[in-house]
């Protein structure tokens, strides 16, 4: 039978279950999920699903002896977050015991091509915020183990054509991102549009990645003050409900939760499927608007000047053709003007960034199907 492995800094929780196509590739291939979480962070993390699934370790003696225990010829999904001397070296270590490594297009992430222009106001500003200069000597230290250690995936299943020229050719197998297979189950129920407005919570201030990235954060706590009074403003100026979409990482005990009414847990697509309008800042789960050609707004802060997030969200909106406002504005008239899909931009964006061509089924359906002829045809693929 043949193995495949993904290698993970998240838990194998039932969203991630469903959304890594684990129970489709387990019909009839052998899948273990590699929980990494436990060597990079120092802590103990319990197994609370499926041990023959997964796997999480308590050493990196433990981790480098099962690396070594590997049979030839298998398939490696690397979703790695985090990276270090260790990881970098067992990478290479598996991709030489013959591991065939598996691009997957999880999502586009909106780069604008145009680079921050430099201000020396600024840079004081991020040298002061906690994280920005052990980031800067982390980035480059990353850079340096890729030169190092670095290699390239085997077989790559693209999405968007932006992906068309990145690799090999020769190597191309034509998906879609992750956040498509979602879109083909819900498109298939019926539609119950309703009156109401959706925002796409991203936890800014607080999101996990800040710590276990060691990113610097530019959000305060006022964050949520000014988000709640901007979607109280939103409320009365459309006369609609605003459903918060909570962040799928965040904890329903969270804090920051107390600010906010009618909180959805787990059901963000499915409540952007029947909504009549999508806010929010450069989520990922904005695609989901766009599949079901939804009006977008995106919402800028006056942290964002500080990355490359706002940048990018002037870009994505140049790229879709949707309006910005800012989280302090007052007066939101100006967004009922005109605030219609402009649905030529969005089918180009689409083909772009999620999908260009391919078969319409599960992205995972289409790598079983893959490795599966693989196997009849008893060839690998070539390196």
């Amino acid at each position: 039978m043949e193995k495949i492995i993904f290698l993970s800094s998240q838990e194998l929780n039932s969203r991630n279950r469903e959304r890594f196509g684990i129970d489709i590739l387990n019909d009839n291939i052998l899948v273990e999920y590699w929980d990494l979480r436990s060597l990079y962070q120092g802590k103990n993390f319990k197994n609370k699903f499926n041990h023959k699934i997964n796997k999480t370790f308590k050493s990196y003696y433990q981790f480098f002896k099962n690396i070594f225990l590997l049979k030839n010829n298998f398939y490696i999904i690397d979703f790695l977050s985090f990276n270090n001397i260790f990881f970098s070296v067992a990478k290479k270590i598996l991709k030489l015991k013959g591991g065939i490594y598996l691009y997957i297009n999880v999502g586009p992430t909106i780069q604008n091509p145009k680079k921050q222009k430099k201000n020396f106001s600024k840079l004081i500003k991020k040298i002061n915020t906690k994280n920005f200069l052990l980031n800067a000597f982390i980035y480059r230290y990353k850079l340096l183990l890729k030169k190092i250690f670095g290699f390239t995936h085997d077989l790559f299943f693209i999405g968007g054509s932006i992906d068309i020229n990145k690799f090999n050719r020769n190597k191309l197998i034509y998906s879609h991102n992750l956040d498509y297979n979602l879109y083909l189950k819900l498109k298939l129920k019926k539609t119950n549009k309703q009156n109401y407005i959706v925002f796409l919570d991203q936890n800014l201030p607080e999101h996990s990645d800040y710590s276990l990235l060691n990113l610097p954060n530019f959000f305060q706590e006022n964050y949520y003050k000014n988000l709640k009074k901007f979607i109280i403003n939103l409320e009365k100026t459309f006369n609609k409900k605003v459903f918060f979409c909570v962040h799928p990482r965040t904890k329903k005990n969270a804090k920051y939760l107390k600010n906010f009414k009618r909180l959805i847990f787990g059901k963000t697509a499915e409540k952007i499927k029947n909504s009549s309008m999508v806010i929010g800042h450069d989520s990922l789960a904005l695609n989901f608007g766009i599949l079901f050609r939804k009006p977008l707004v995106l919402v800028k802060t006056p942290e964002m000047n500080l990355s490359n997030k706002l940048l990018n969200i002037n870009y994505f909106a140049g790229q879709i053709g949707c309006k910005i406002c800012d989280i302090n504005d007052t007066k939101l008239d100006f967004l009922k003007k005109k605030n219609k899909v402009n649905y030529k931009k969005y089918n180009a964006y689409i083909k772009k960034y999620i999908k260009f061509k391919g078969e319409e089924k599960n992205s995972w359906e289409i790598v079983k199907k893959y490795i599966n002829e693989n196997k009849k045809n008893n060839k690998i693929a070539s390196k």
